[in-house]
């Protein structure tokens, strides 16, 4: 597992429970935690000695707009290795940031093997973004393990309600200015509606 600095602190090679093997990459996050582009010609020696030292056969990354994501992608694809995105997220096509994020996509995925995306939609979303070809993209749902998960309608709080659950991080990314816009909407149509909302984030006070 590949990864930028942790804490501003973290780096180097960690062993974890397993056999996974963590590489936290010498570089700082700048940007909501995350690397910004200015790092990529830092980092894609480090990337590639690493591919070149593990004998790396199959590079999976996620997230289209991971710096750290696509530095390791470069790399593969220089050095031959196949290369397999997956995607979690929505983004827009007409925004300033989002234009210039989807130009990015379309550069350093042109070349990919495979993707994966969540949801239908999600995977809509994503190649007409990022021009990956249908064919080569499929949908895997996020998964819950019903043996281990599983409703216990005697405990449904209030009673006589549809209760509609949202837990994520209360940030743009995770569409909670839709969750914002659609509350007043589904309450209007079904009054017996009960929302539940777990997490935090940005959005925090607006959804407040």
């Amino acid at each position: 597992m590949i990864s930028n600095q942790y804490n501003y602190c973290r780096e180097g090679i960690r062993y974890m429970a397993n056999g996974l093997k963590m590489y936290h990459l010498p570089i700082l996050p700048v940007i909501n935690g995350a690397v910004g582009f200015c790092t990529y010609l830092n980092g894609l020696p480090i990337i590639r000695e690493i591919l070149l030292r593990e004998k790396i056969e199959l590079v999976h990354g996620h997230f289209s707009t991971s710096v750290t994501m696509t530095m390791v992608m470069l790399s593969a694809k220089i050095l031959g290795v196949k290369t397999v995105i997956t995607e979690h997220t929505l983004f827009p096509y007409s925004s300033l940031e989002a234009i210039h994020l989807n130009k990015m996509c379309k550069w350093y995925l042109k070349d990919v093997d495979a993707a994966i995306c969540v949801s239908h939609a999600c995977k809509d979303n994503f190649t007409l973004r990022a021009k990956i070809d249908p064919k080569i993209c499929f949908t895997i749902p996020n998964a819950v393990d019903t043996n281990k998960f599983h409703p216990n309608p005697s405990l449904r709080f209030p009673l006589n309600k549809i209760i509609i659950v949202f837990i994520a991080r209360l940030t743009a990314r995770k569409g909670v200015d839709f969750l914002i816009d659609i509350i007043p909407e589904v309450l209007a149509k079904c009054p017996n509606a009960h929302f539940i909302i777990g997490g935090d984030g940005d959005k925090t006070p607006l959804l407040k």
